[in-house]
């Protein structure tokens, strides 16, 4: 599983078969961006320590749509907790909202370690689909891999496909404006379906507003 899934998706206890994924290029969506003092609580709603499973993830919004987010869980190996912090980007796009999640992973590193050690990734976007219900849980709809592999298969947008045995990759390659005729709320059951959505809980009462 890409390790940048993971704040959004420690969540990715993922209803997604093994660890499928999907991820894109560009961003999906325009930038959800706050001026003069306005509010959108798609936006000001993820602030907060957010719970699920047996991890812990804080998230903070910026008046821009930048998203920070820092995970705290119990390492086995390590015998402690770990954590790992995240930056990504909020979107929305026909009136749906997004998450898009950058894989430049700042996670905490073990005694030893050099920078150097480290493989650069090319920039990606792990992005899901996400709302809120009625008792204010977070509702995330990870995007289907398997319908985003069939469709760069057949050519319907730009991308590539990597599989295993049981899992499959897709990177989406496709420029903006194609994304965005692509991702159809239409056909949000297809592409992002909520037959097993992952909810987190809030933990605590969240700000009004993102960080100035």
């Amino acid at each position: 599983m890409p390790r940048f899934y993971l704040p959004l998706l420690l969540l990715l206890t993922l209803s997604l078969a093994a660890c499928d994924s999907v991820v894109s290029v560009h961003p999906i969506g325009q930038p959800v961006v706050l001026e003069n003092n306005e509010d959108d609580p798609m936006l000001t709603g993820l602030n907060g320590i957010w719970g699920v499973e047996d991890s812990v993830i804080f998230v903070k919004t910026l008046p821009d749509g930048r998203v920070h987010a820092a995970t705290l869980e119990w390492n086995n190996e390590l015998g402690r907790h770990t954590r790992q912090s995240f930056e990504g980007q909020v979107t929305k796009d026909d009136g749906v909202y997004y998450i898009n999640i950058l894989n430049k992973p700042n996670a905490e590193q073990s005694p030893g370690d050099k920078p150097s050690d480290r493989q650069e990734e090319p920039q990606r976007y792990g992005f899901v689909r996400y709302t809120f219900n009625d008792h204010g849980q977070l509702v995330i709809r990870p995007a289907n891999a398997r319908y985003f592999a069939e469709q760069v298969e057949a050519s319907a947008i730009a991308g590539s496909v990597k599989r295993g045995e049981h899992t499959v990759a897709v990177t989406l390659t496709a420029d903006p404006a194609a994304l965005a005729a692509f991702i159809d709320p239409e056909k949000a059951d297809e592409q992002f379906p909520n037959n097993e959505p992952v909810v987190l809980t809030r933990m605590e009462p969240r700000g009004d507003k993102p960080a100035q």
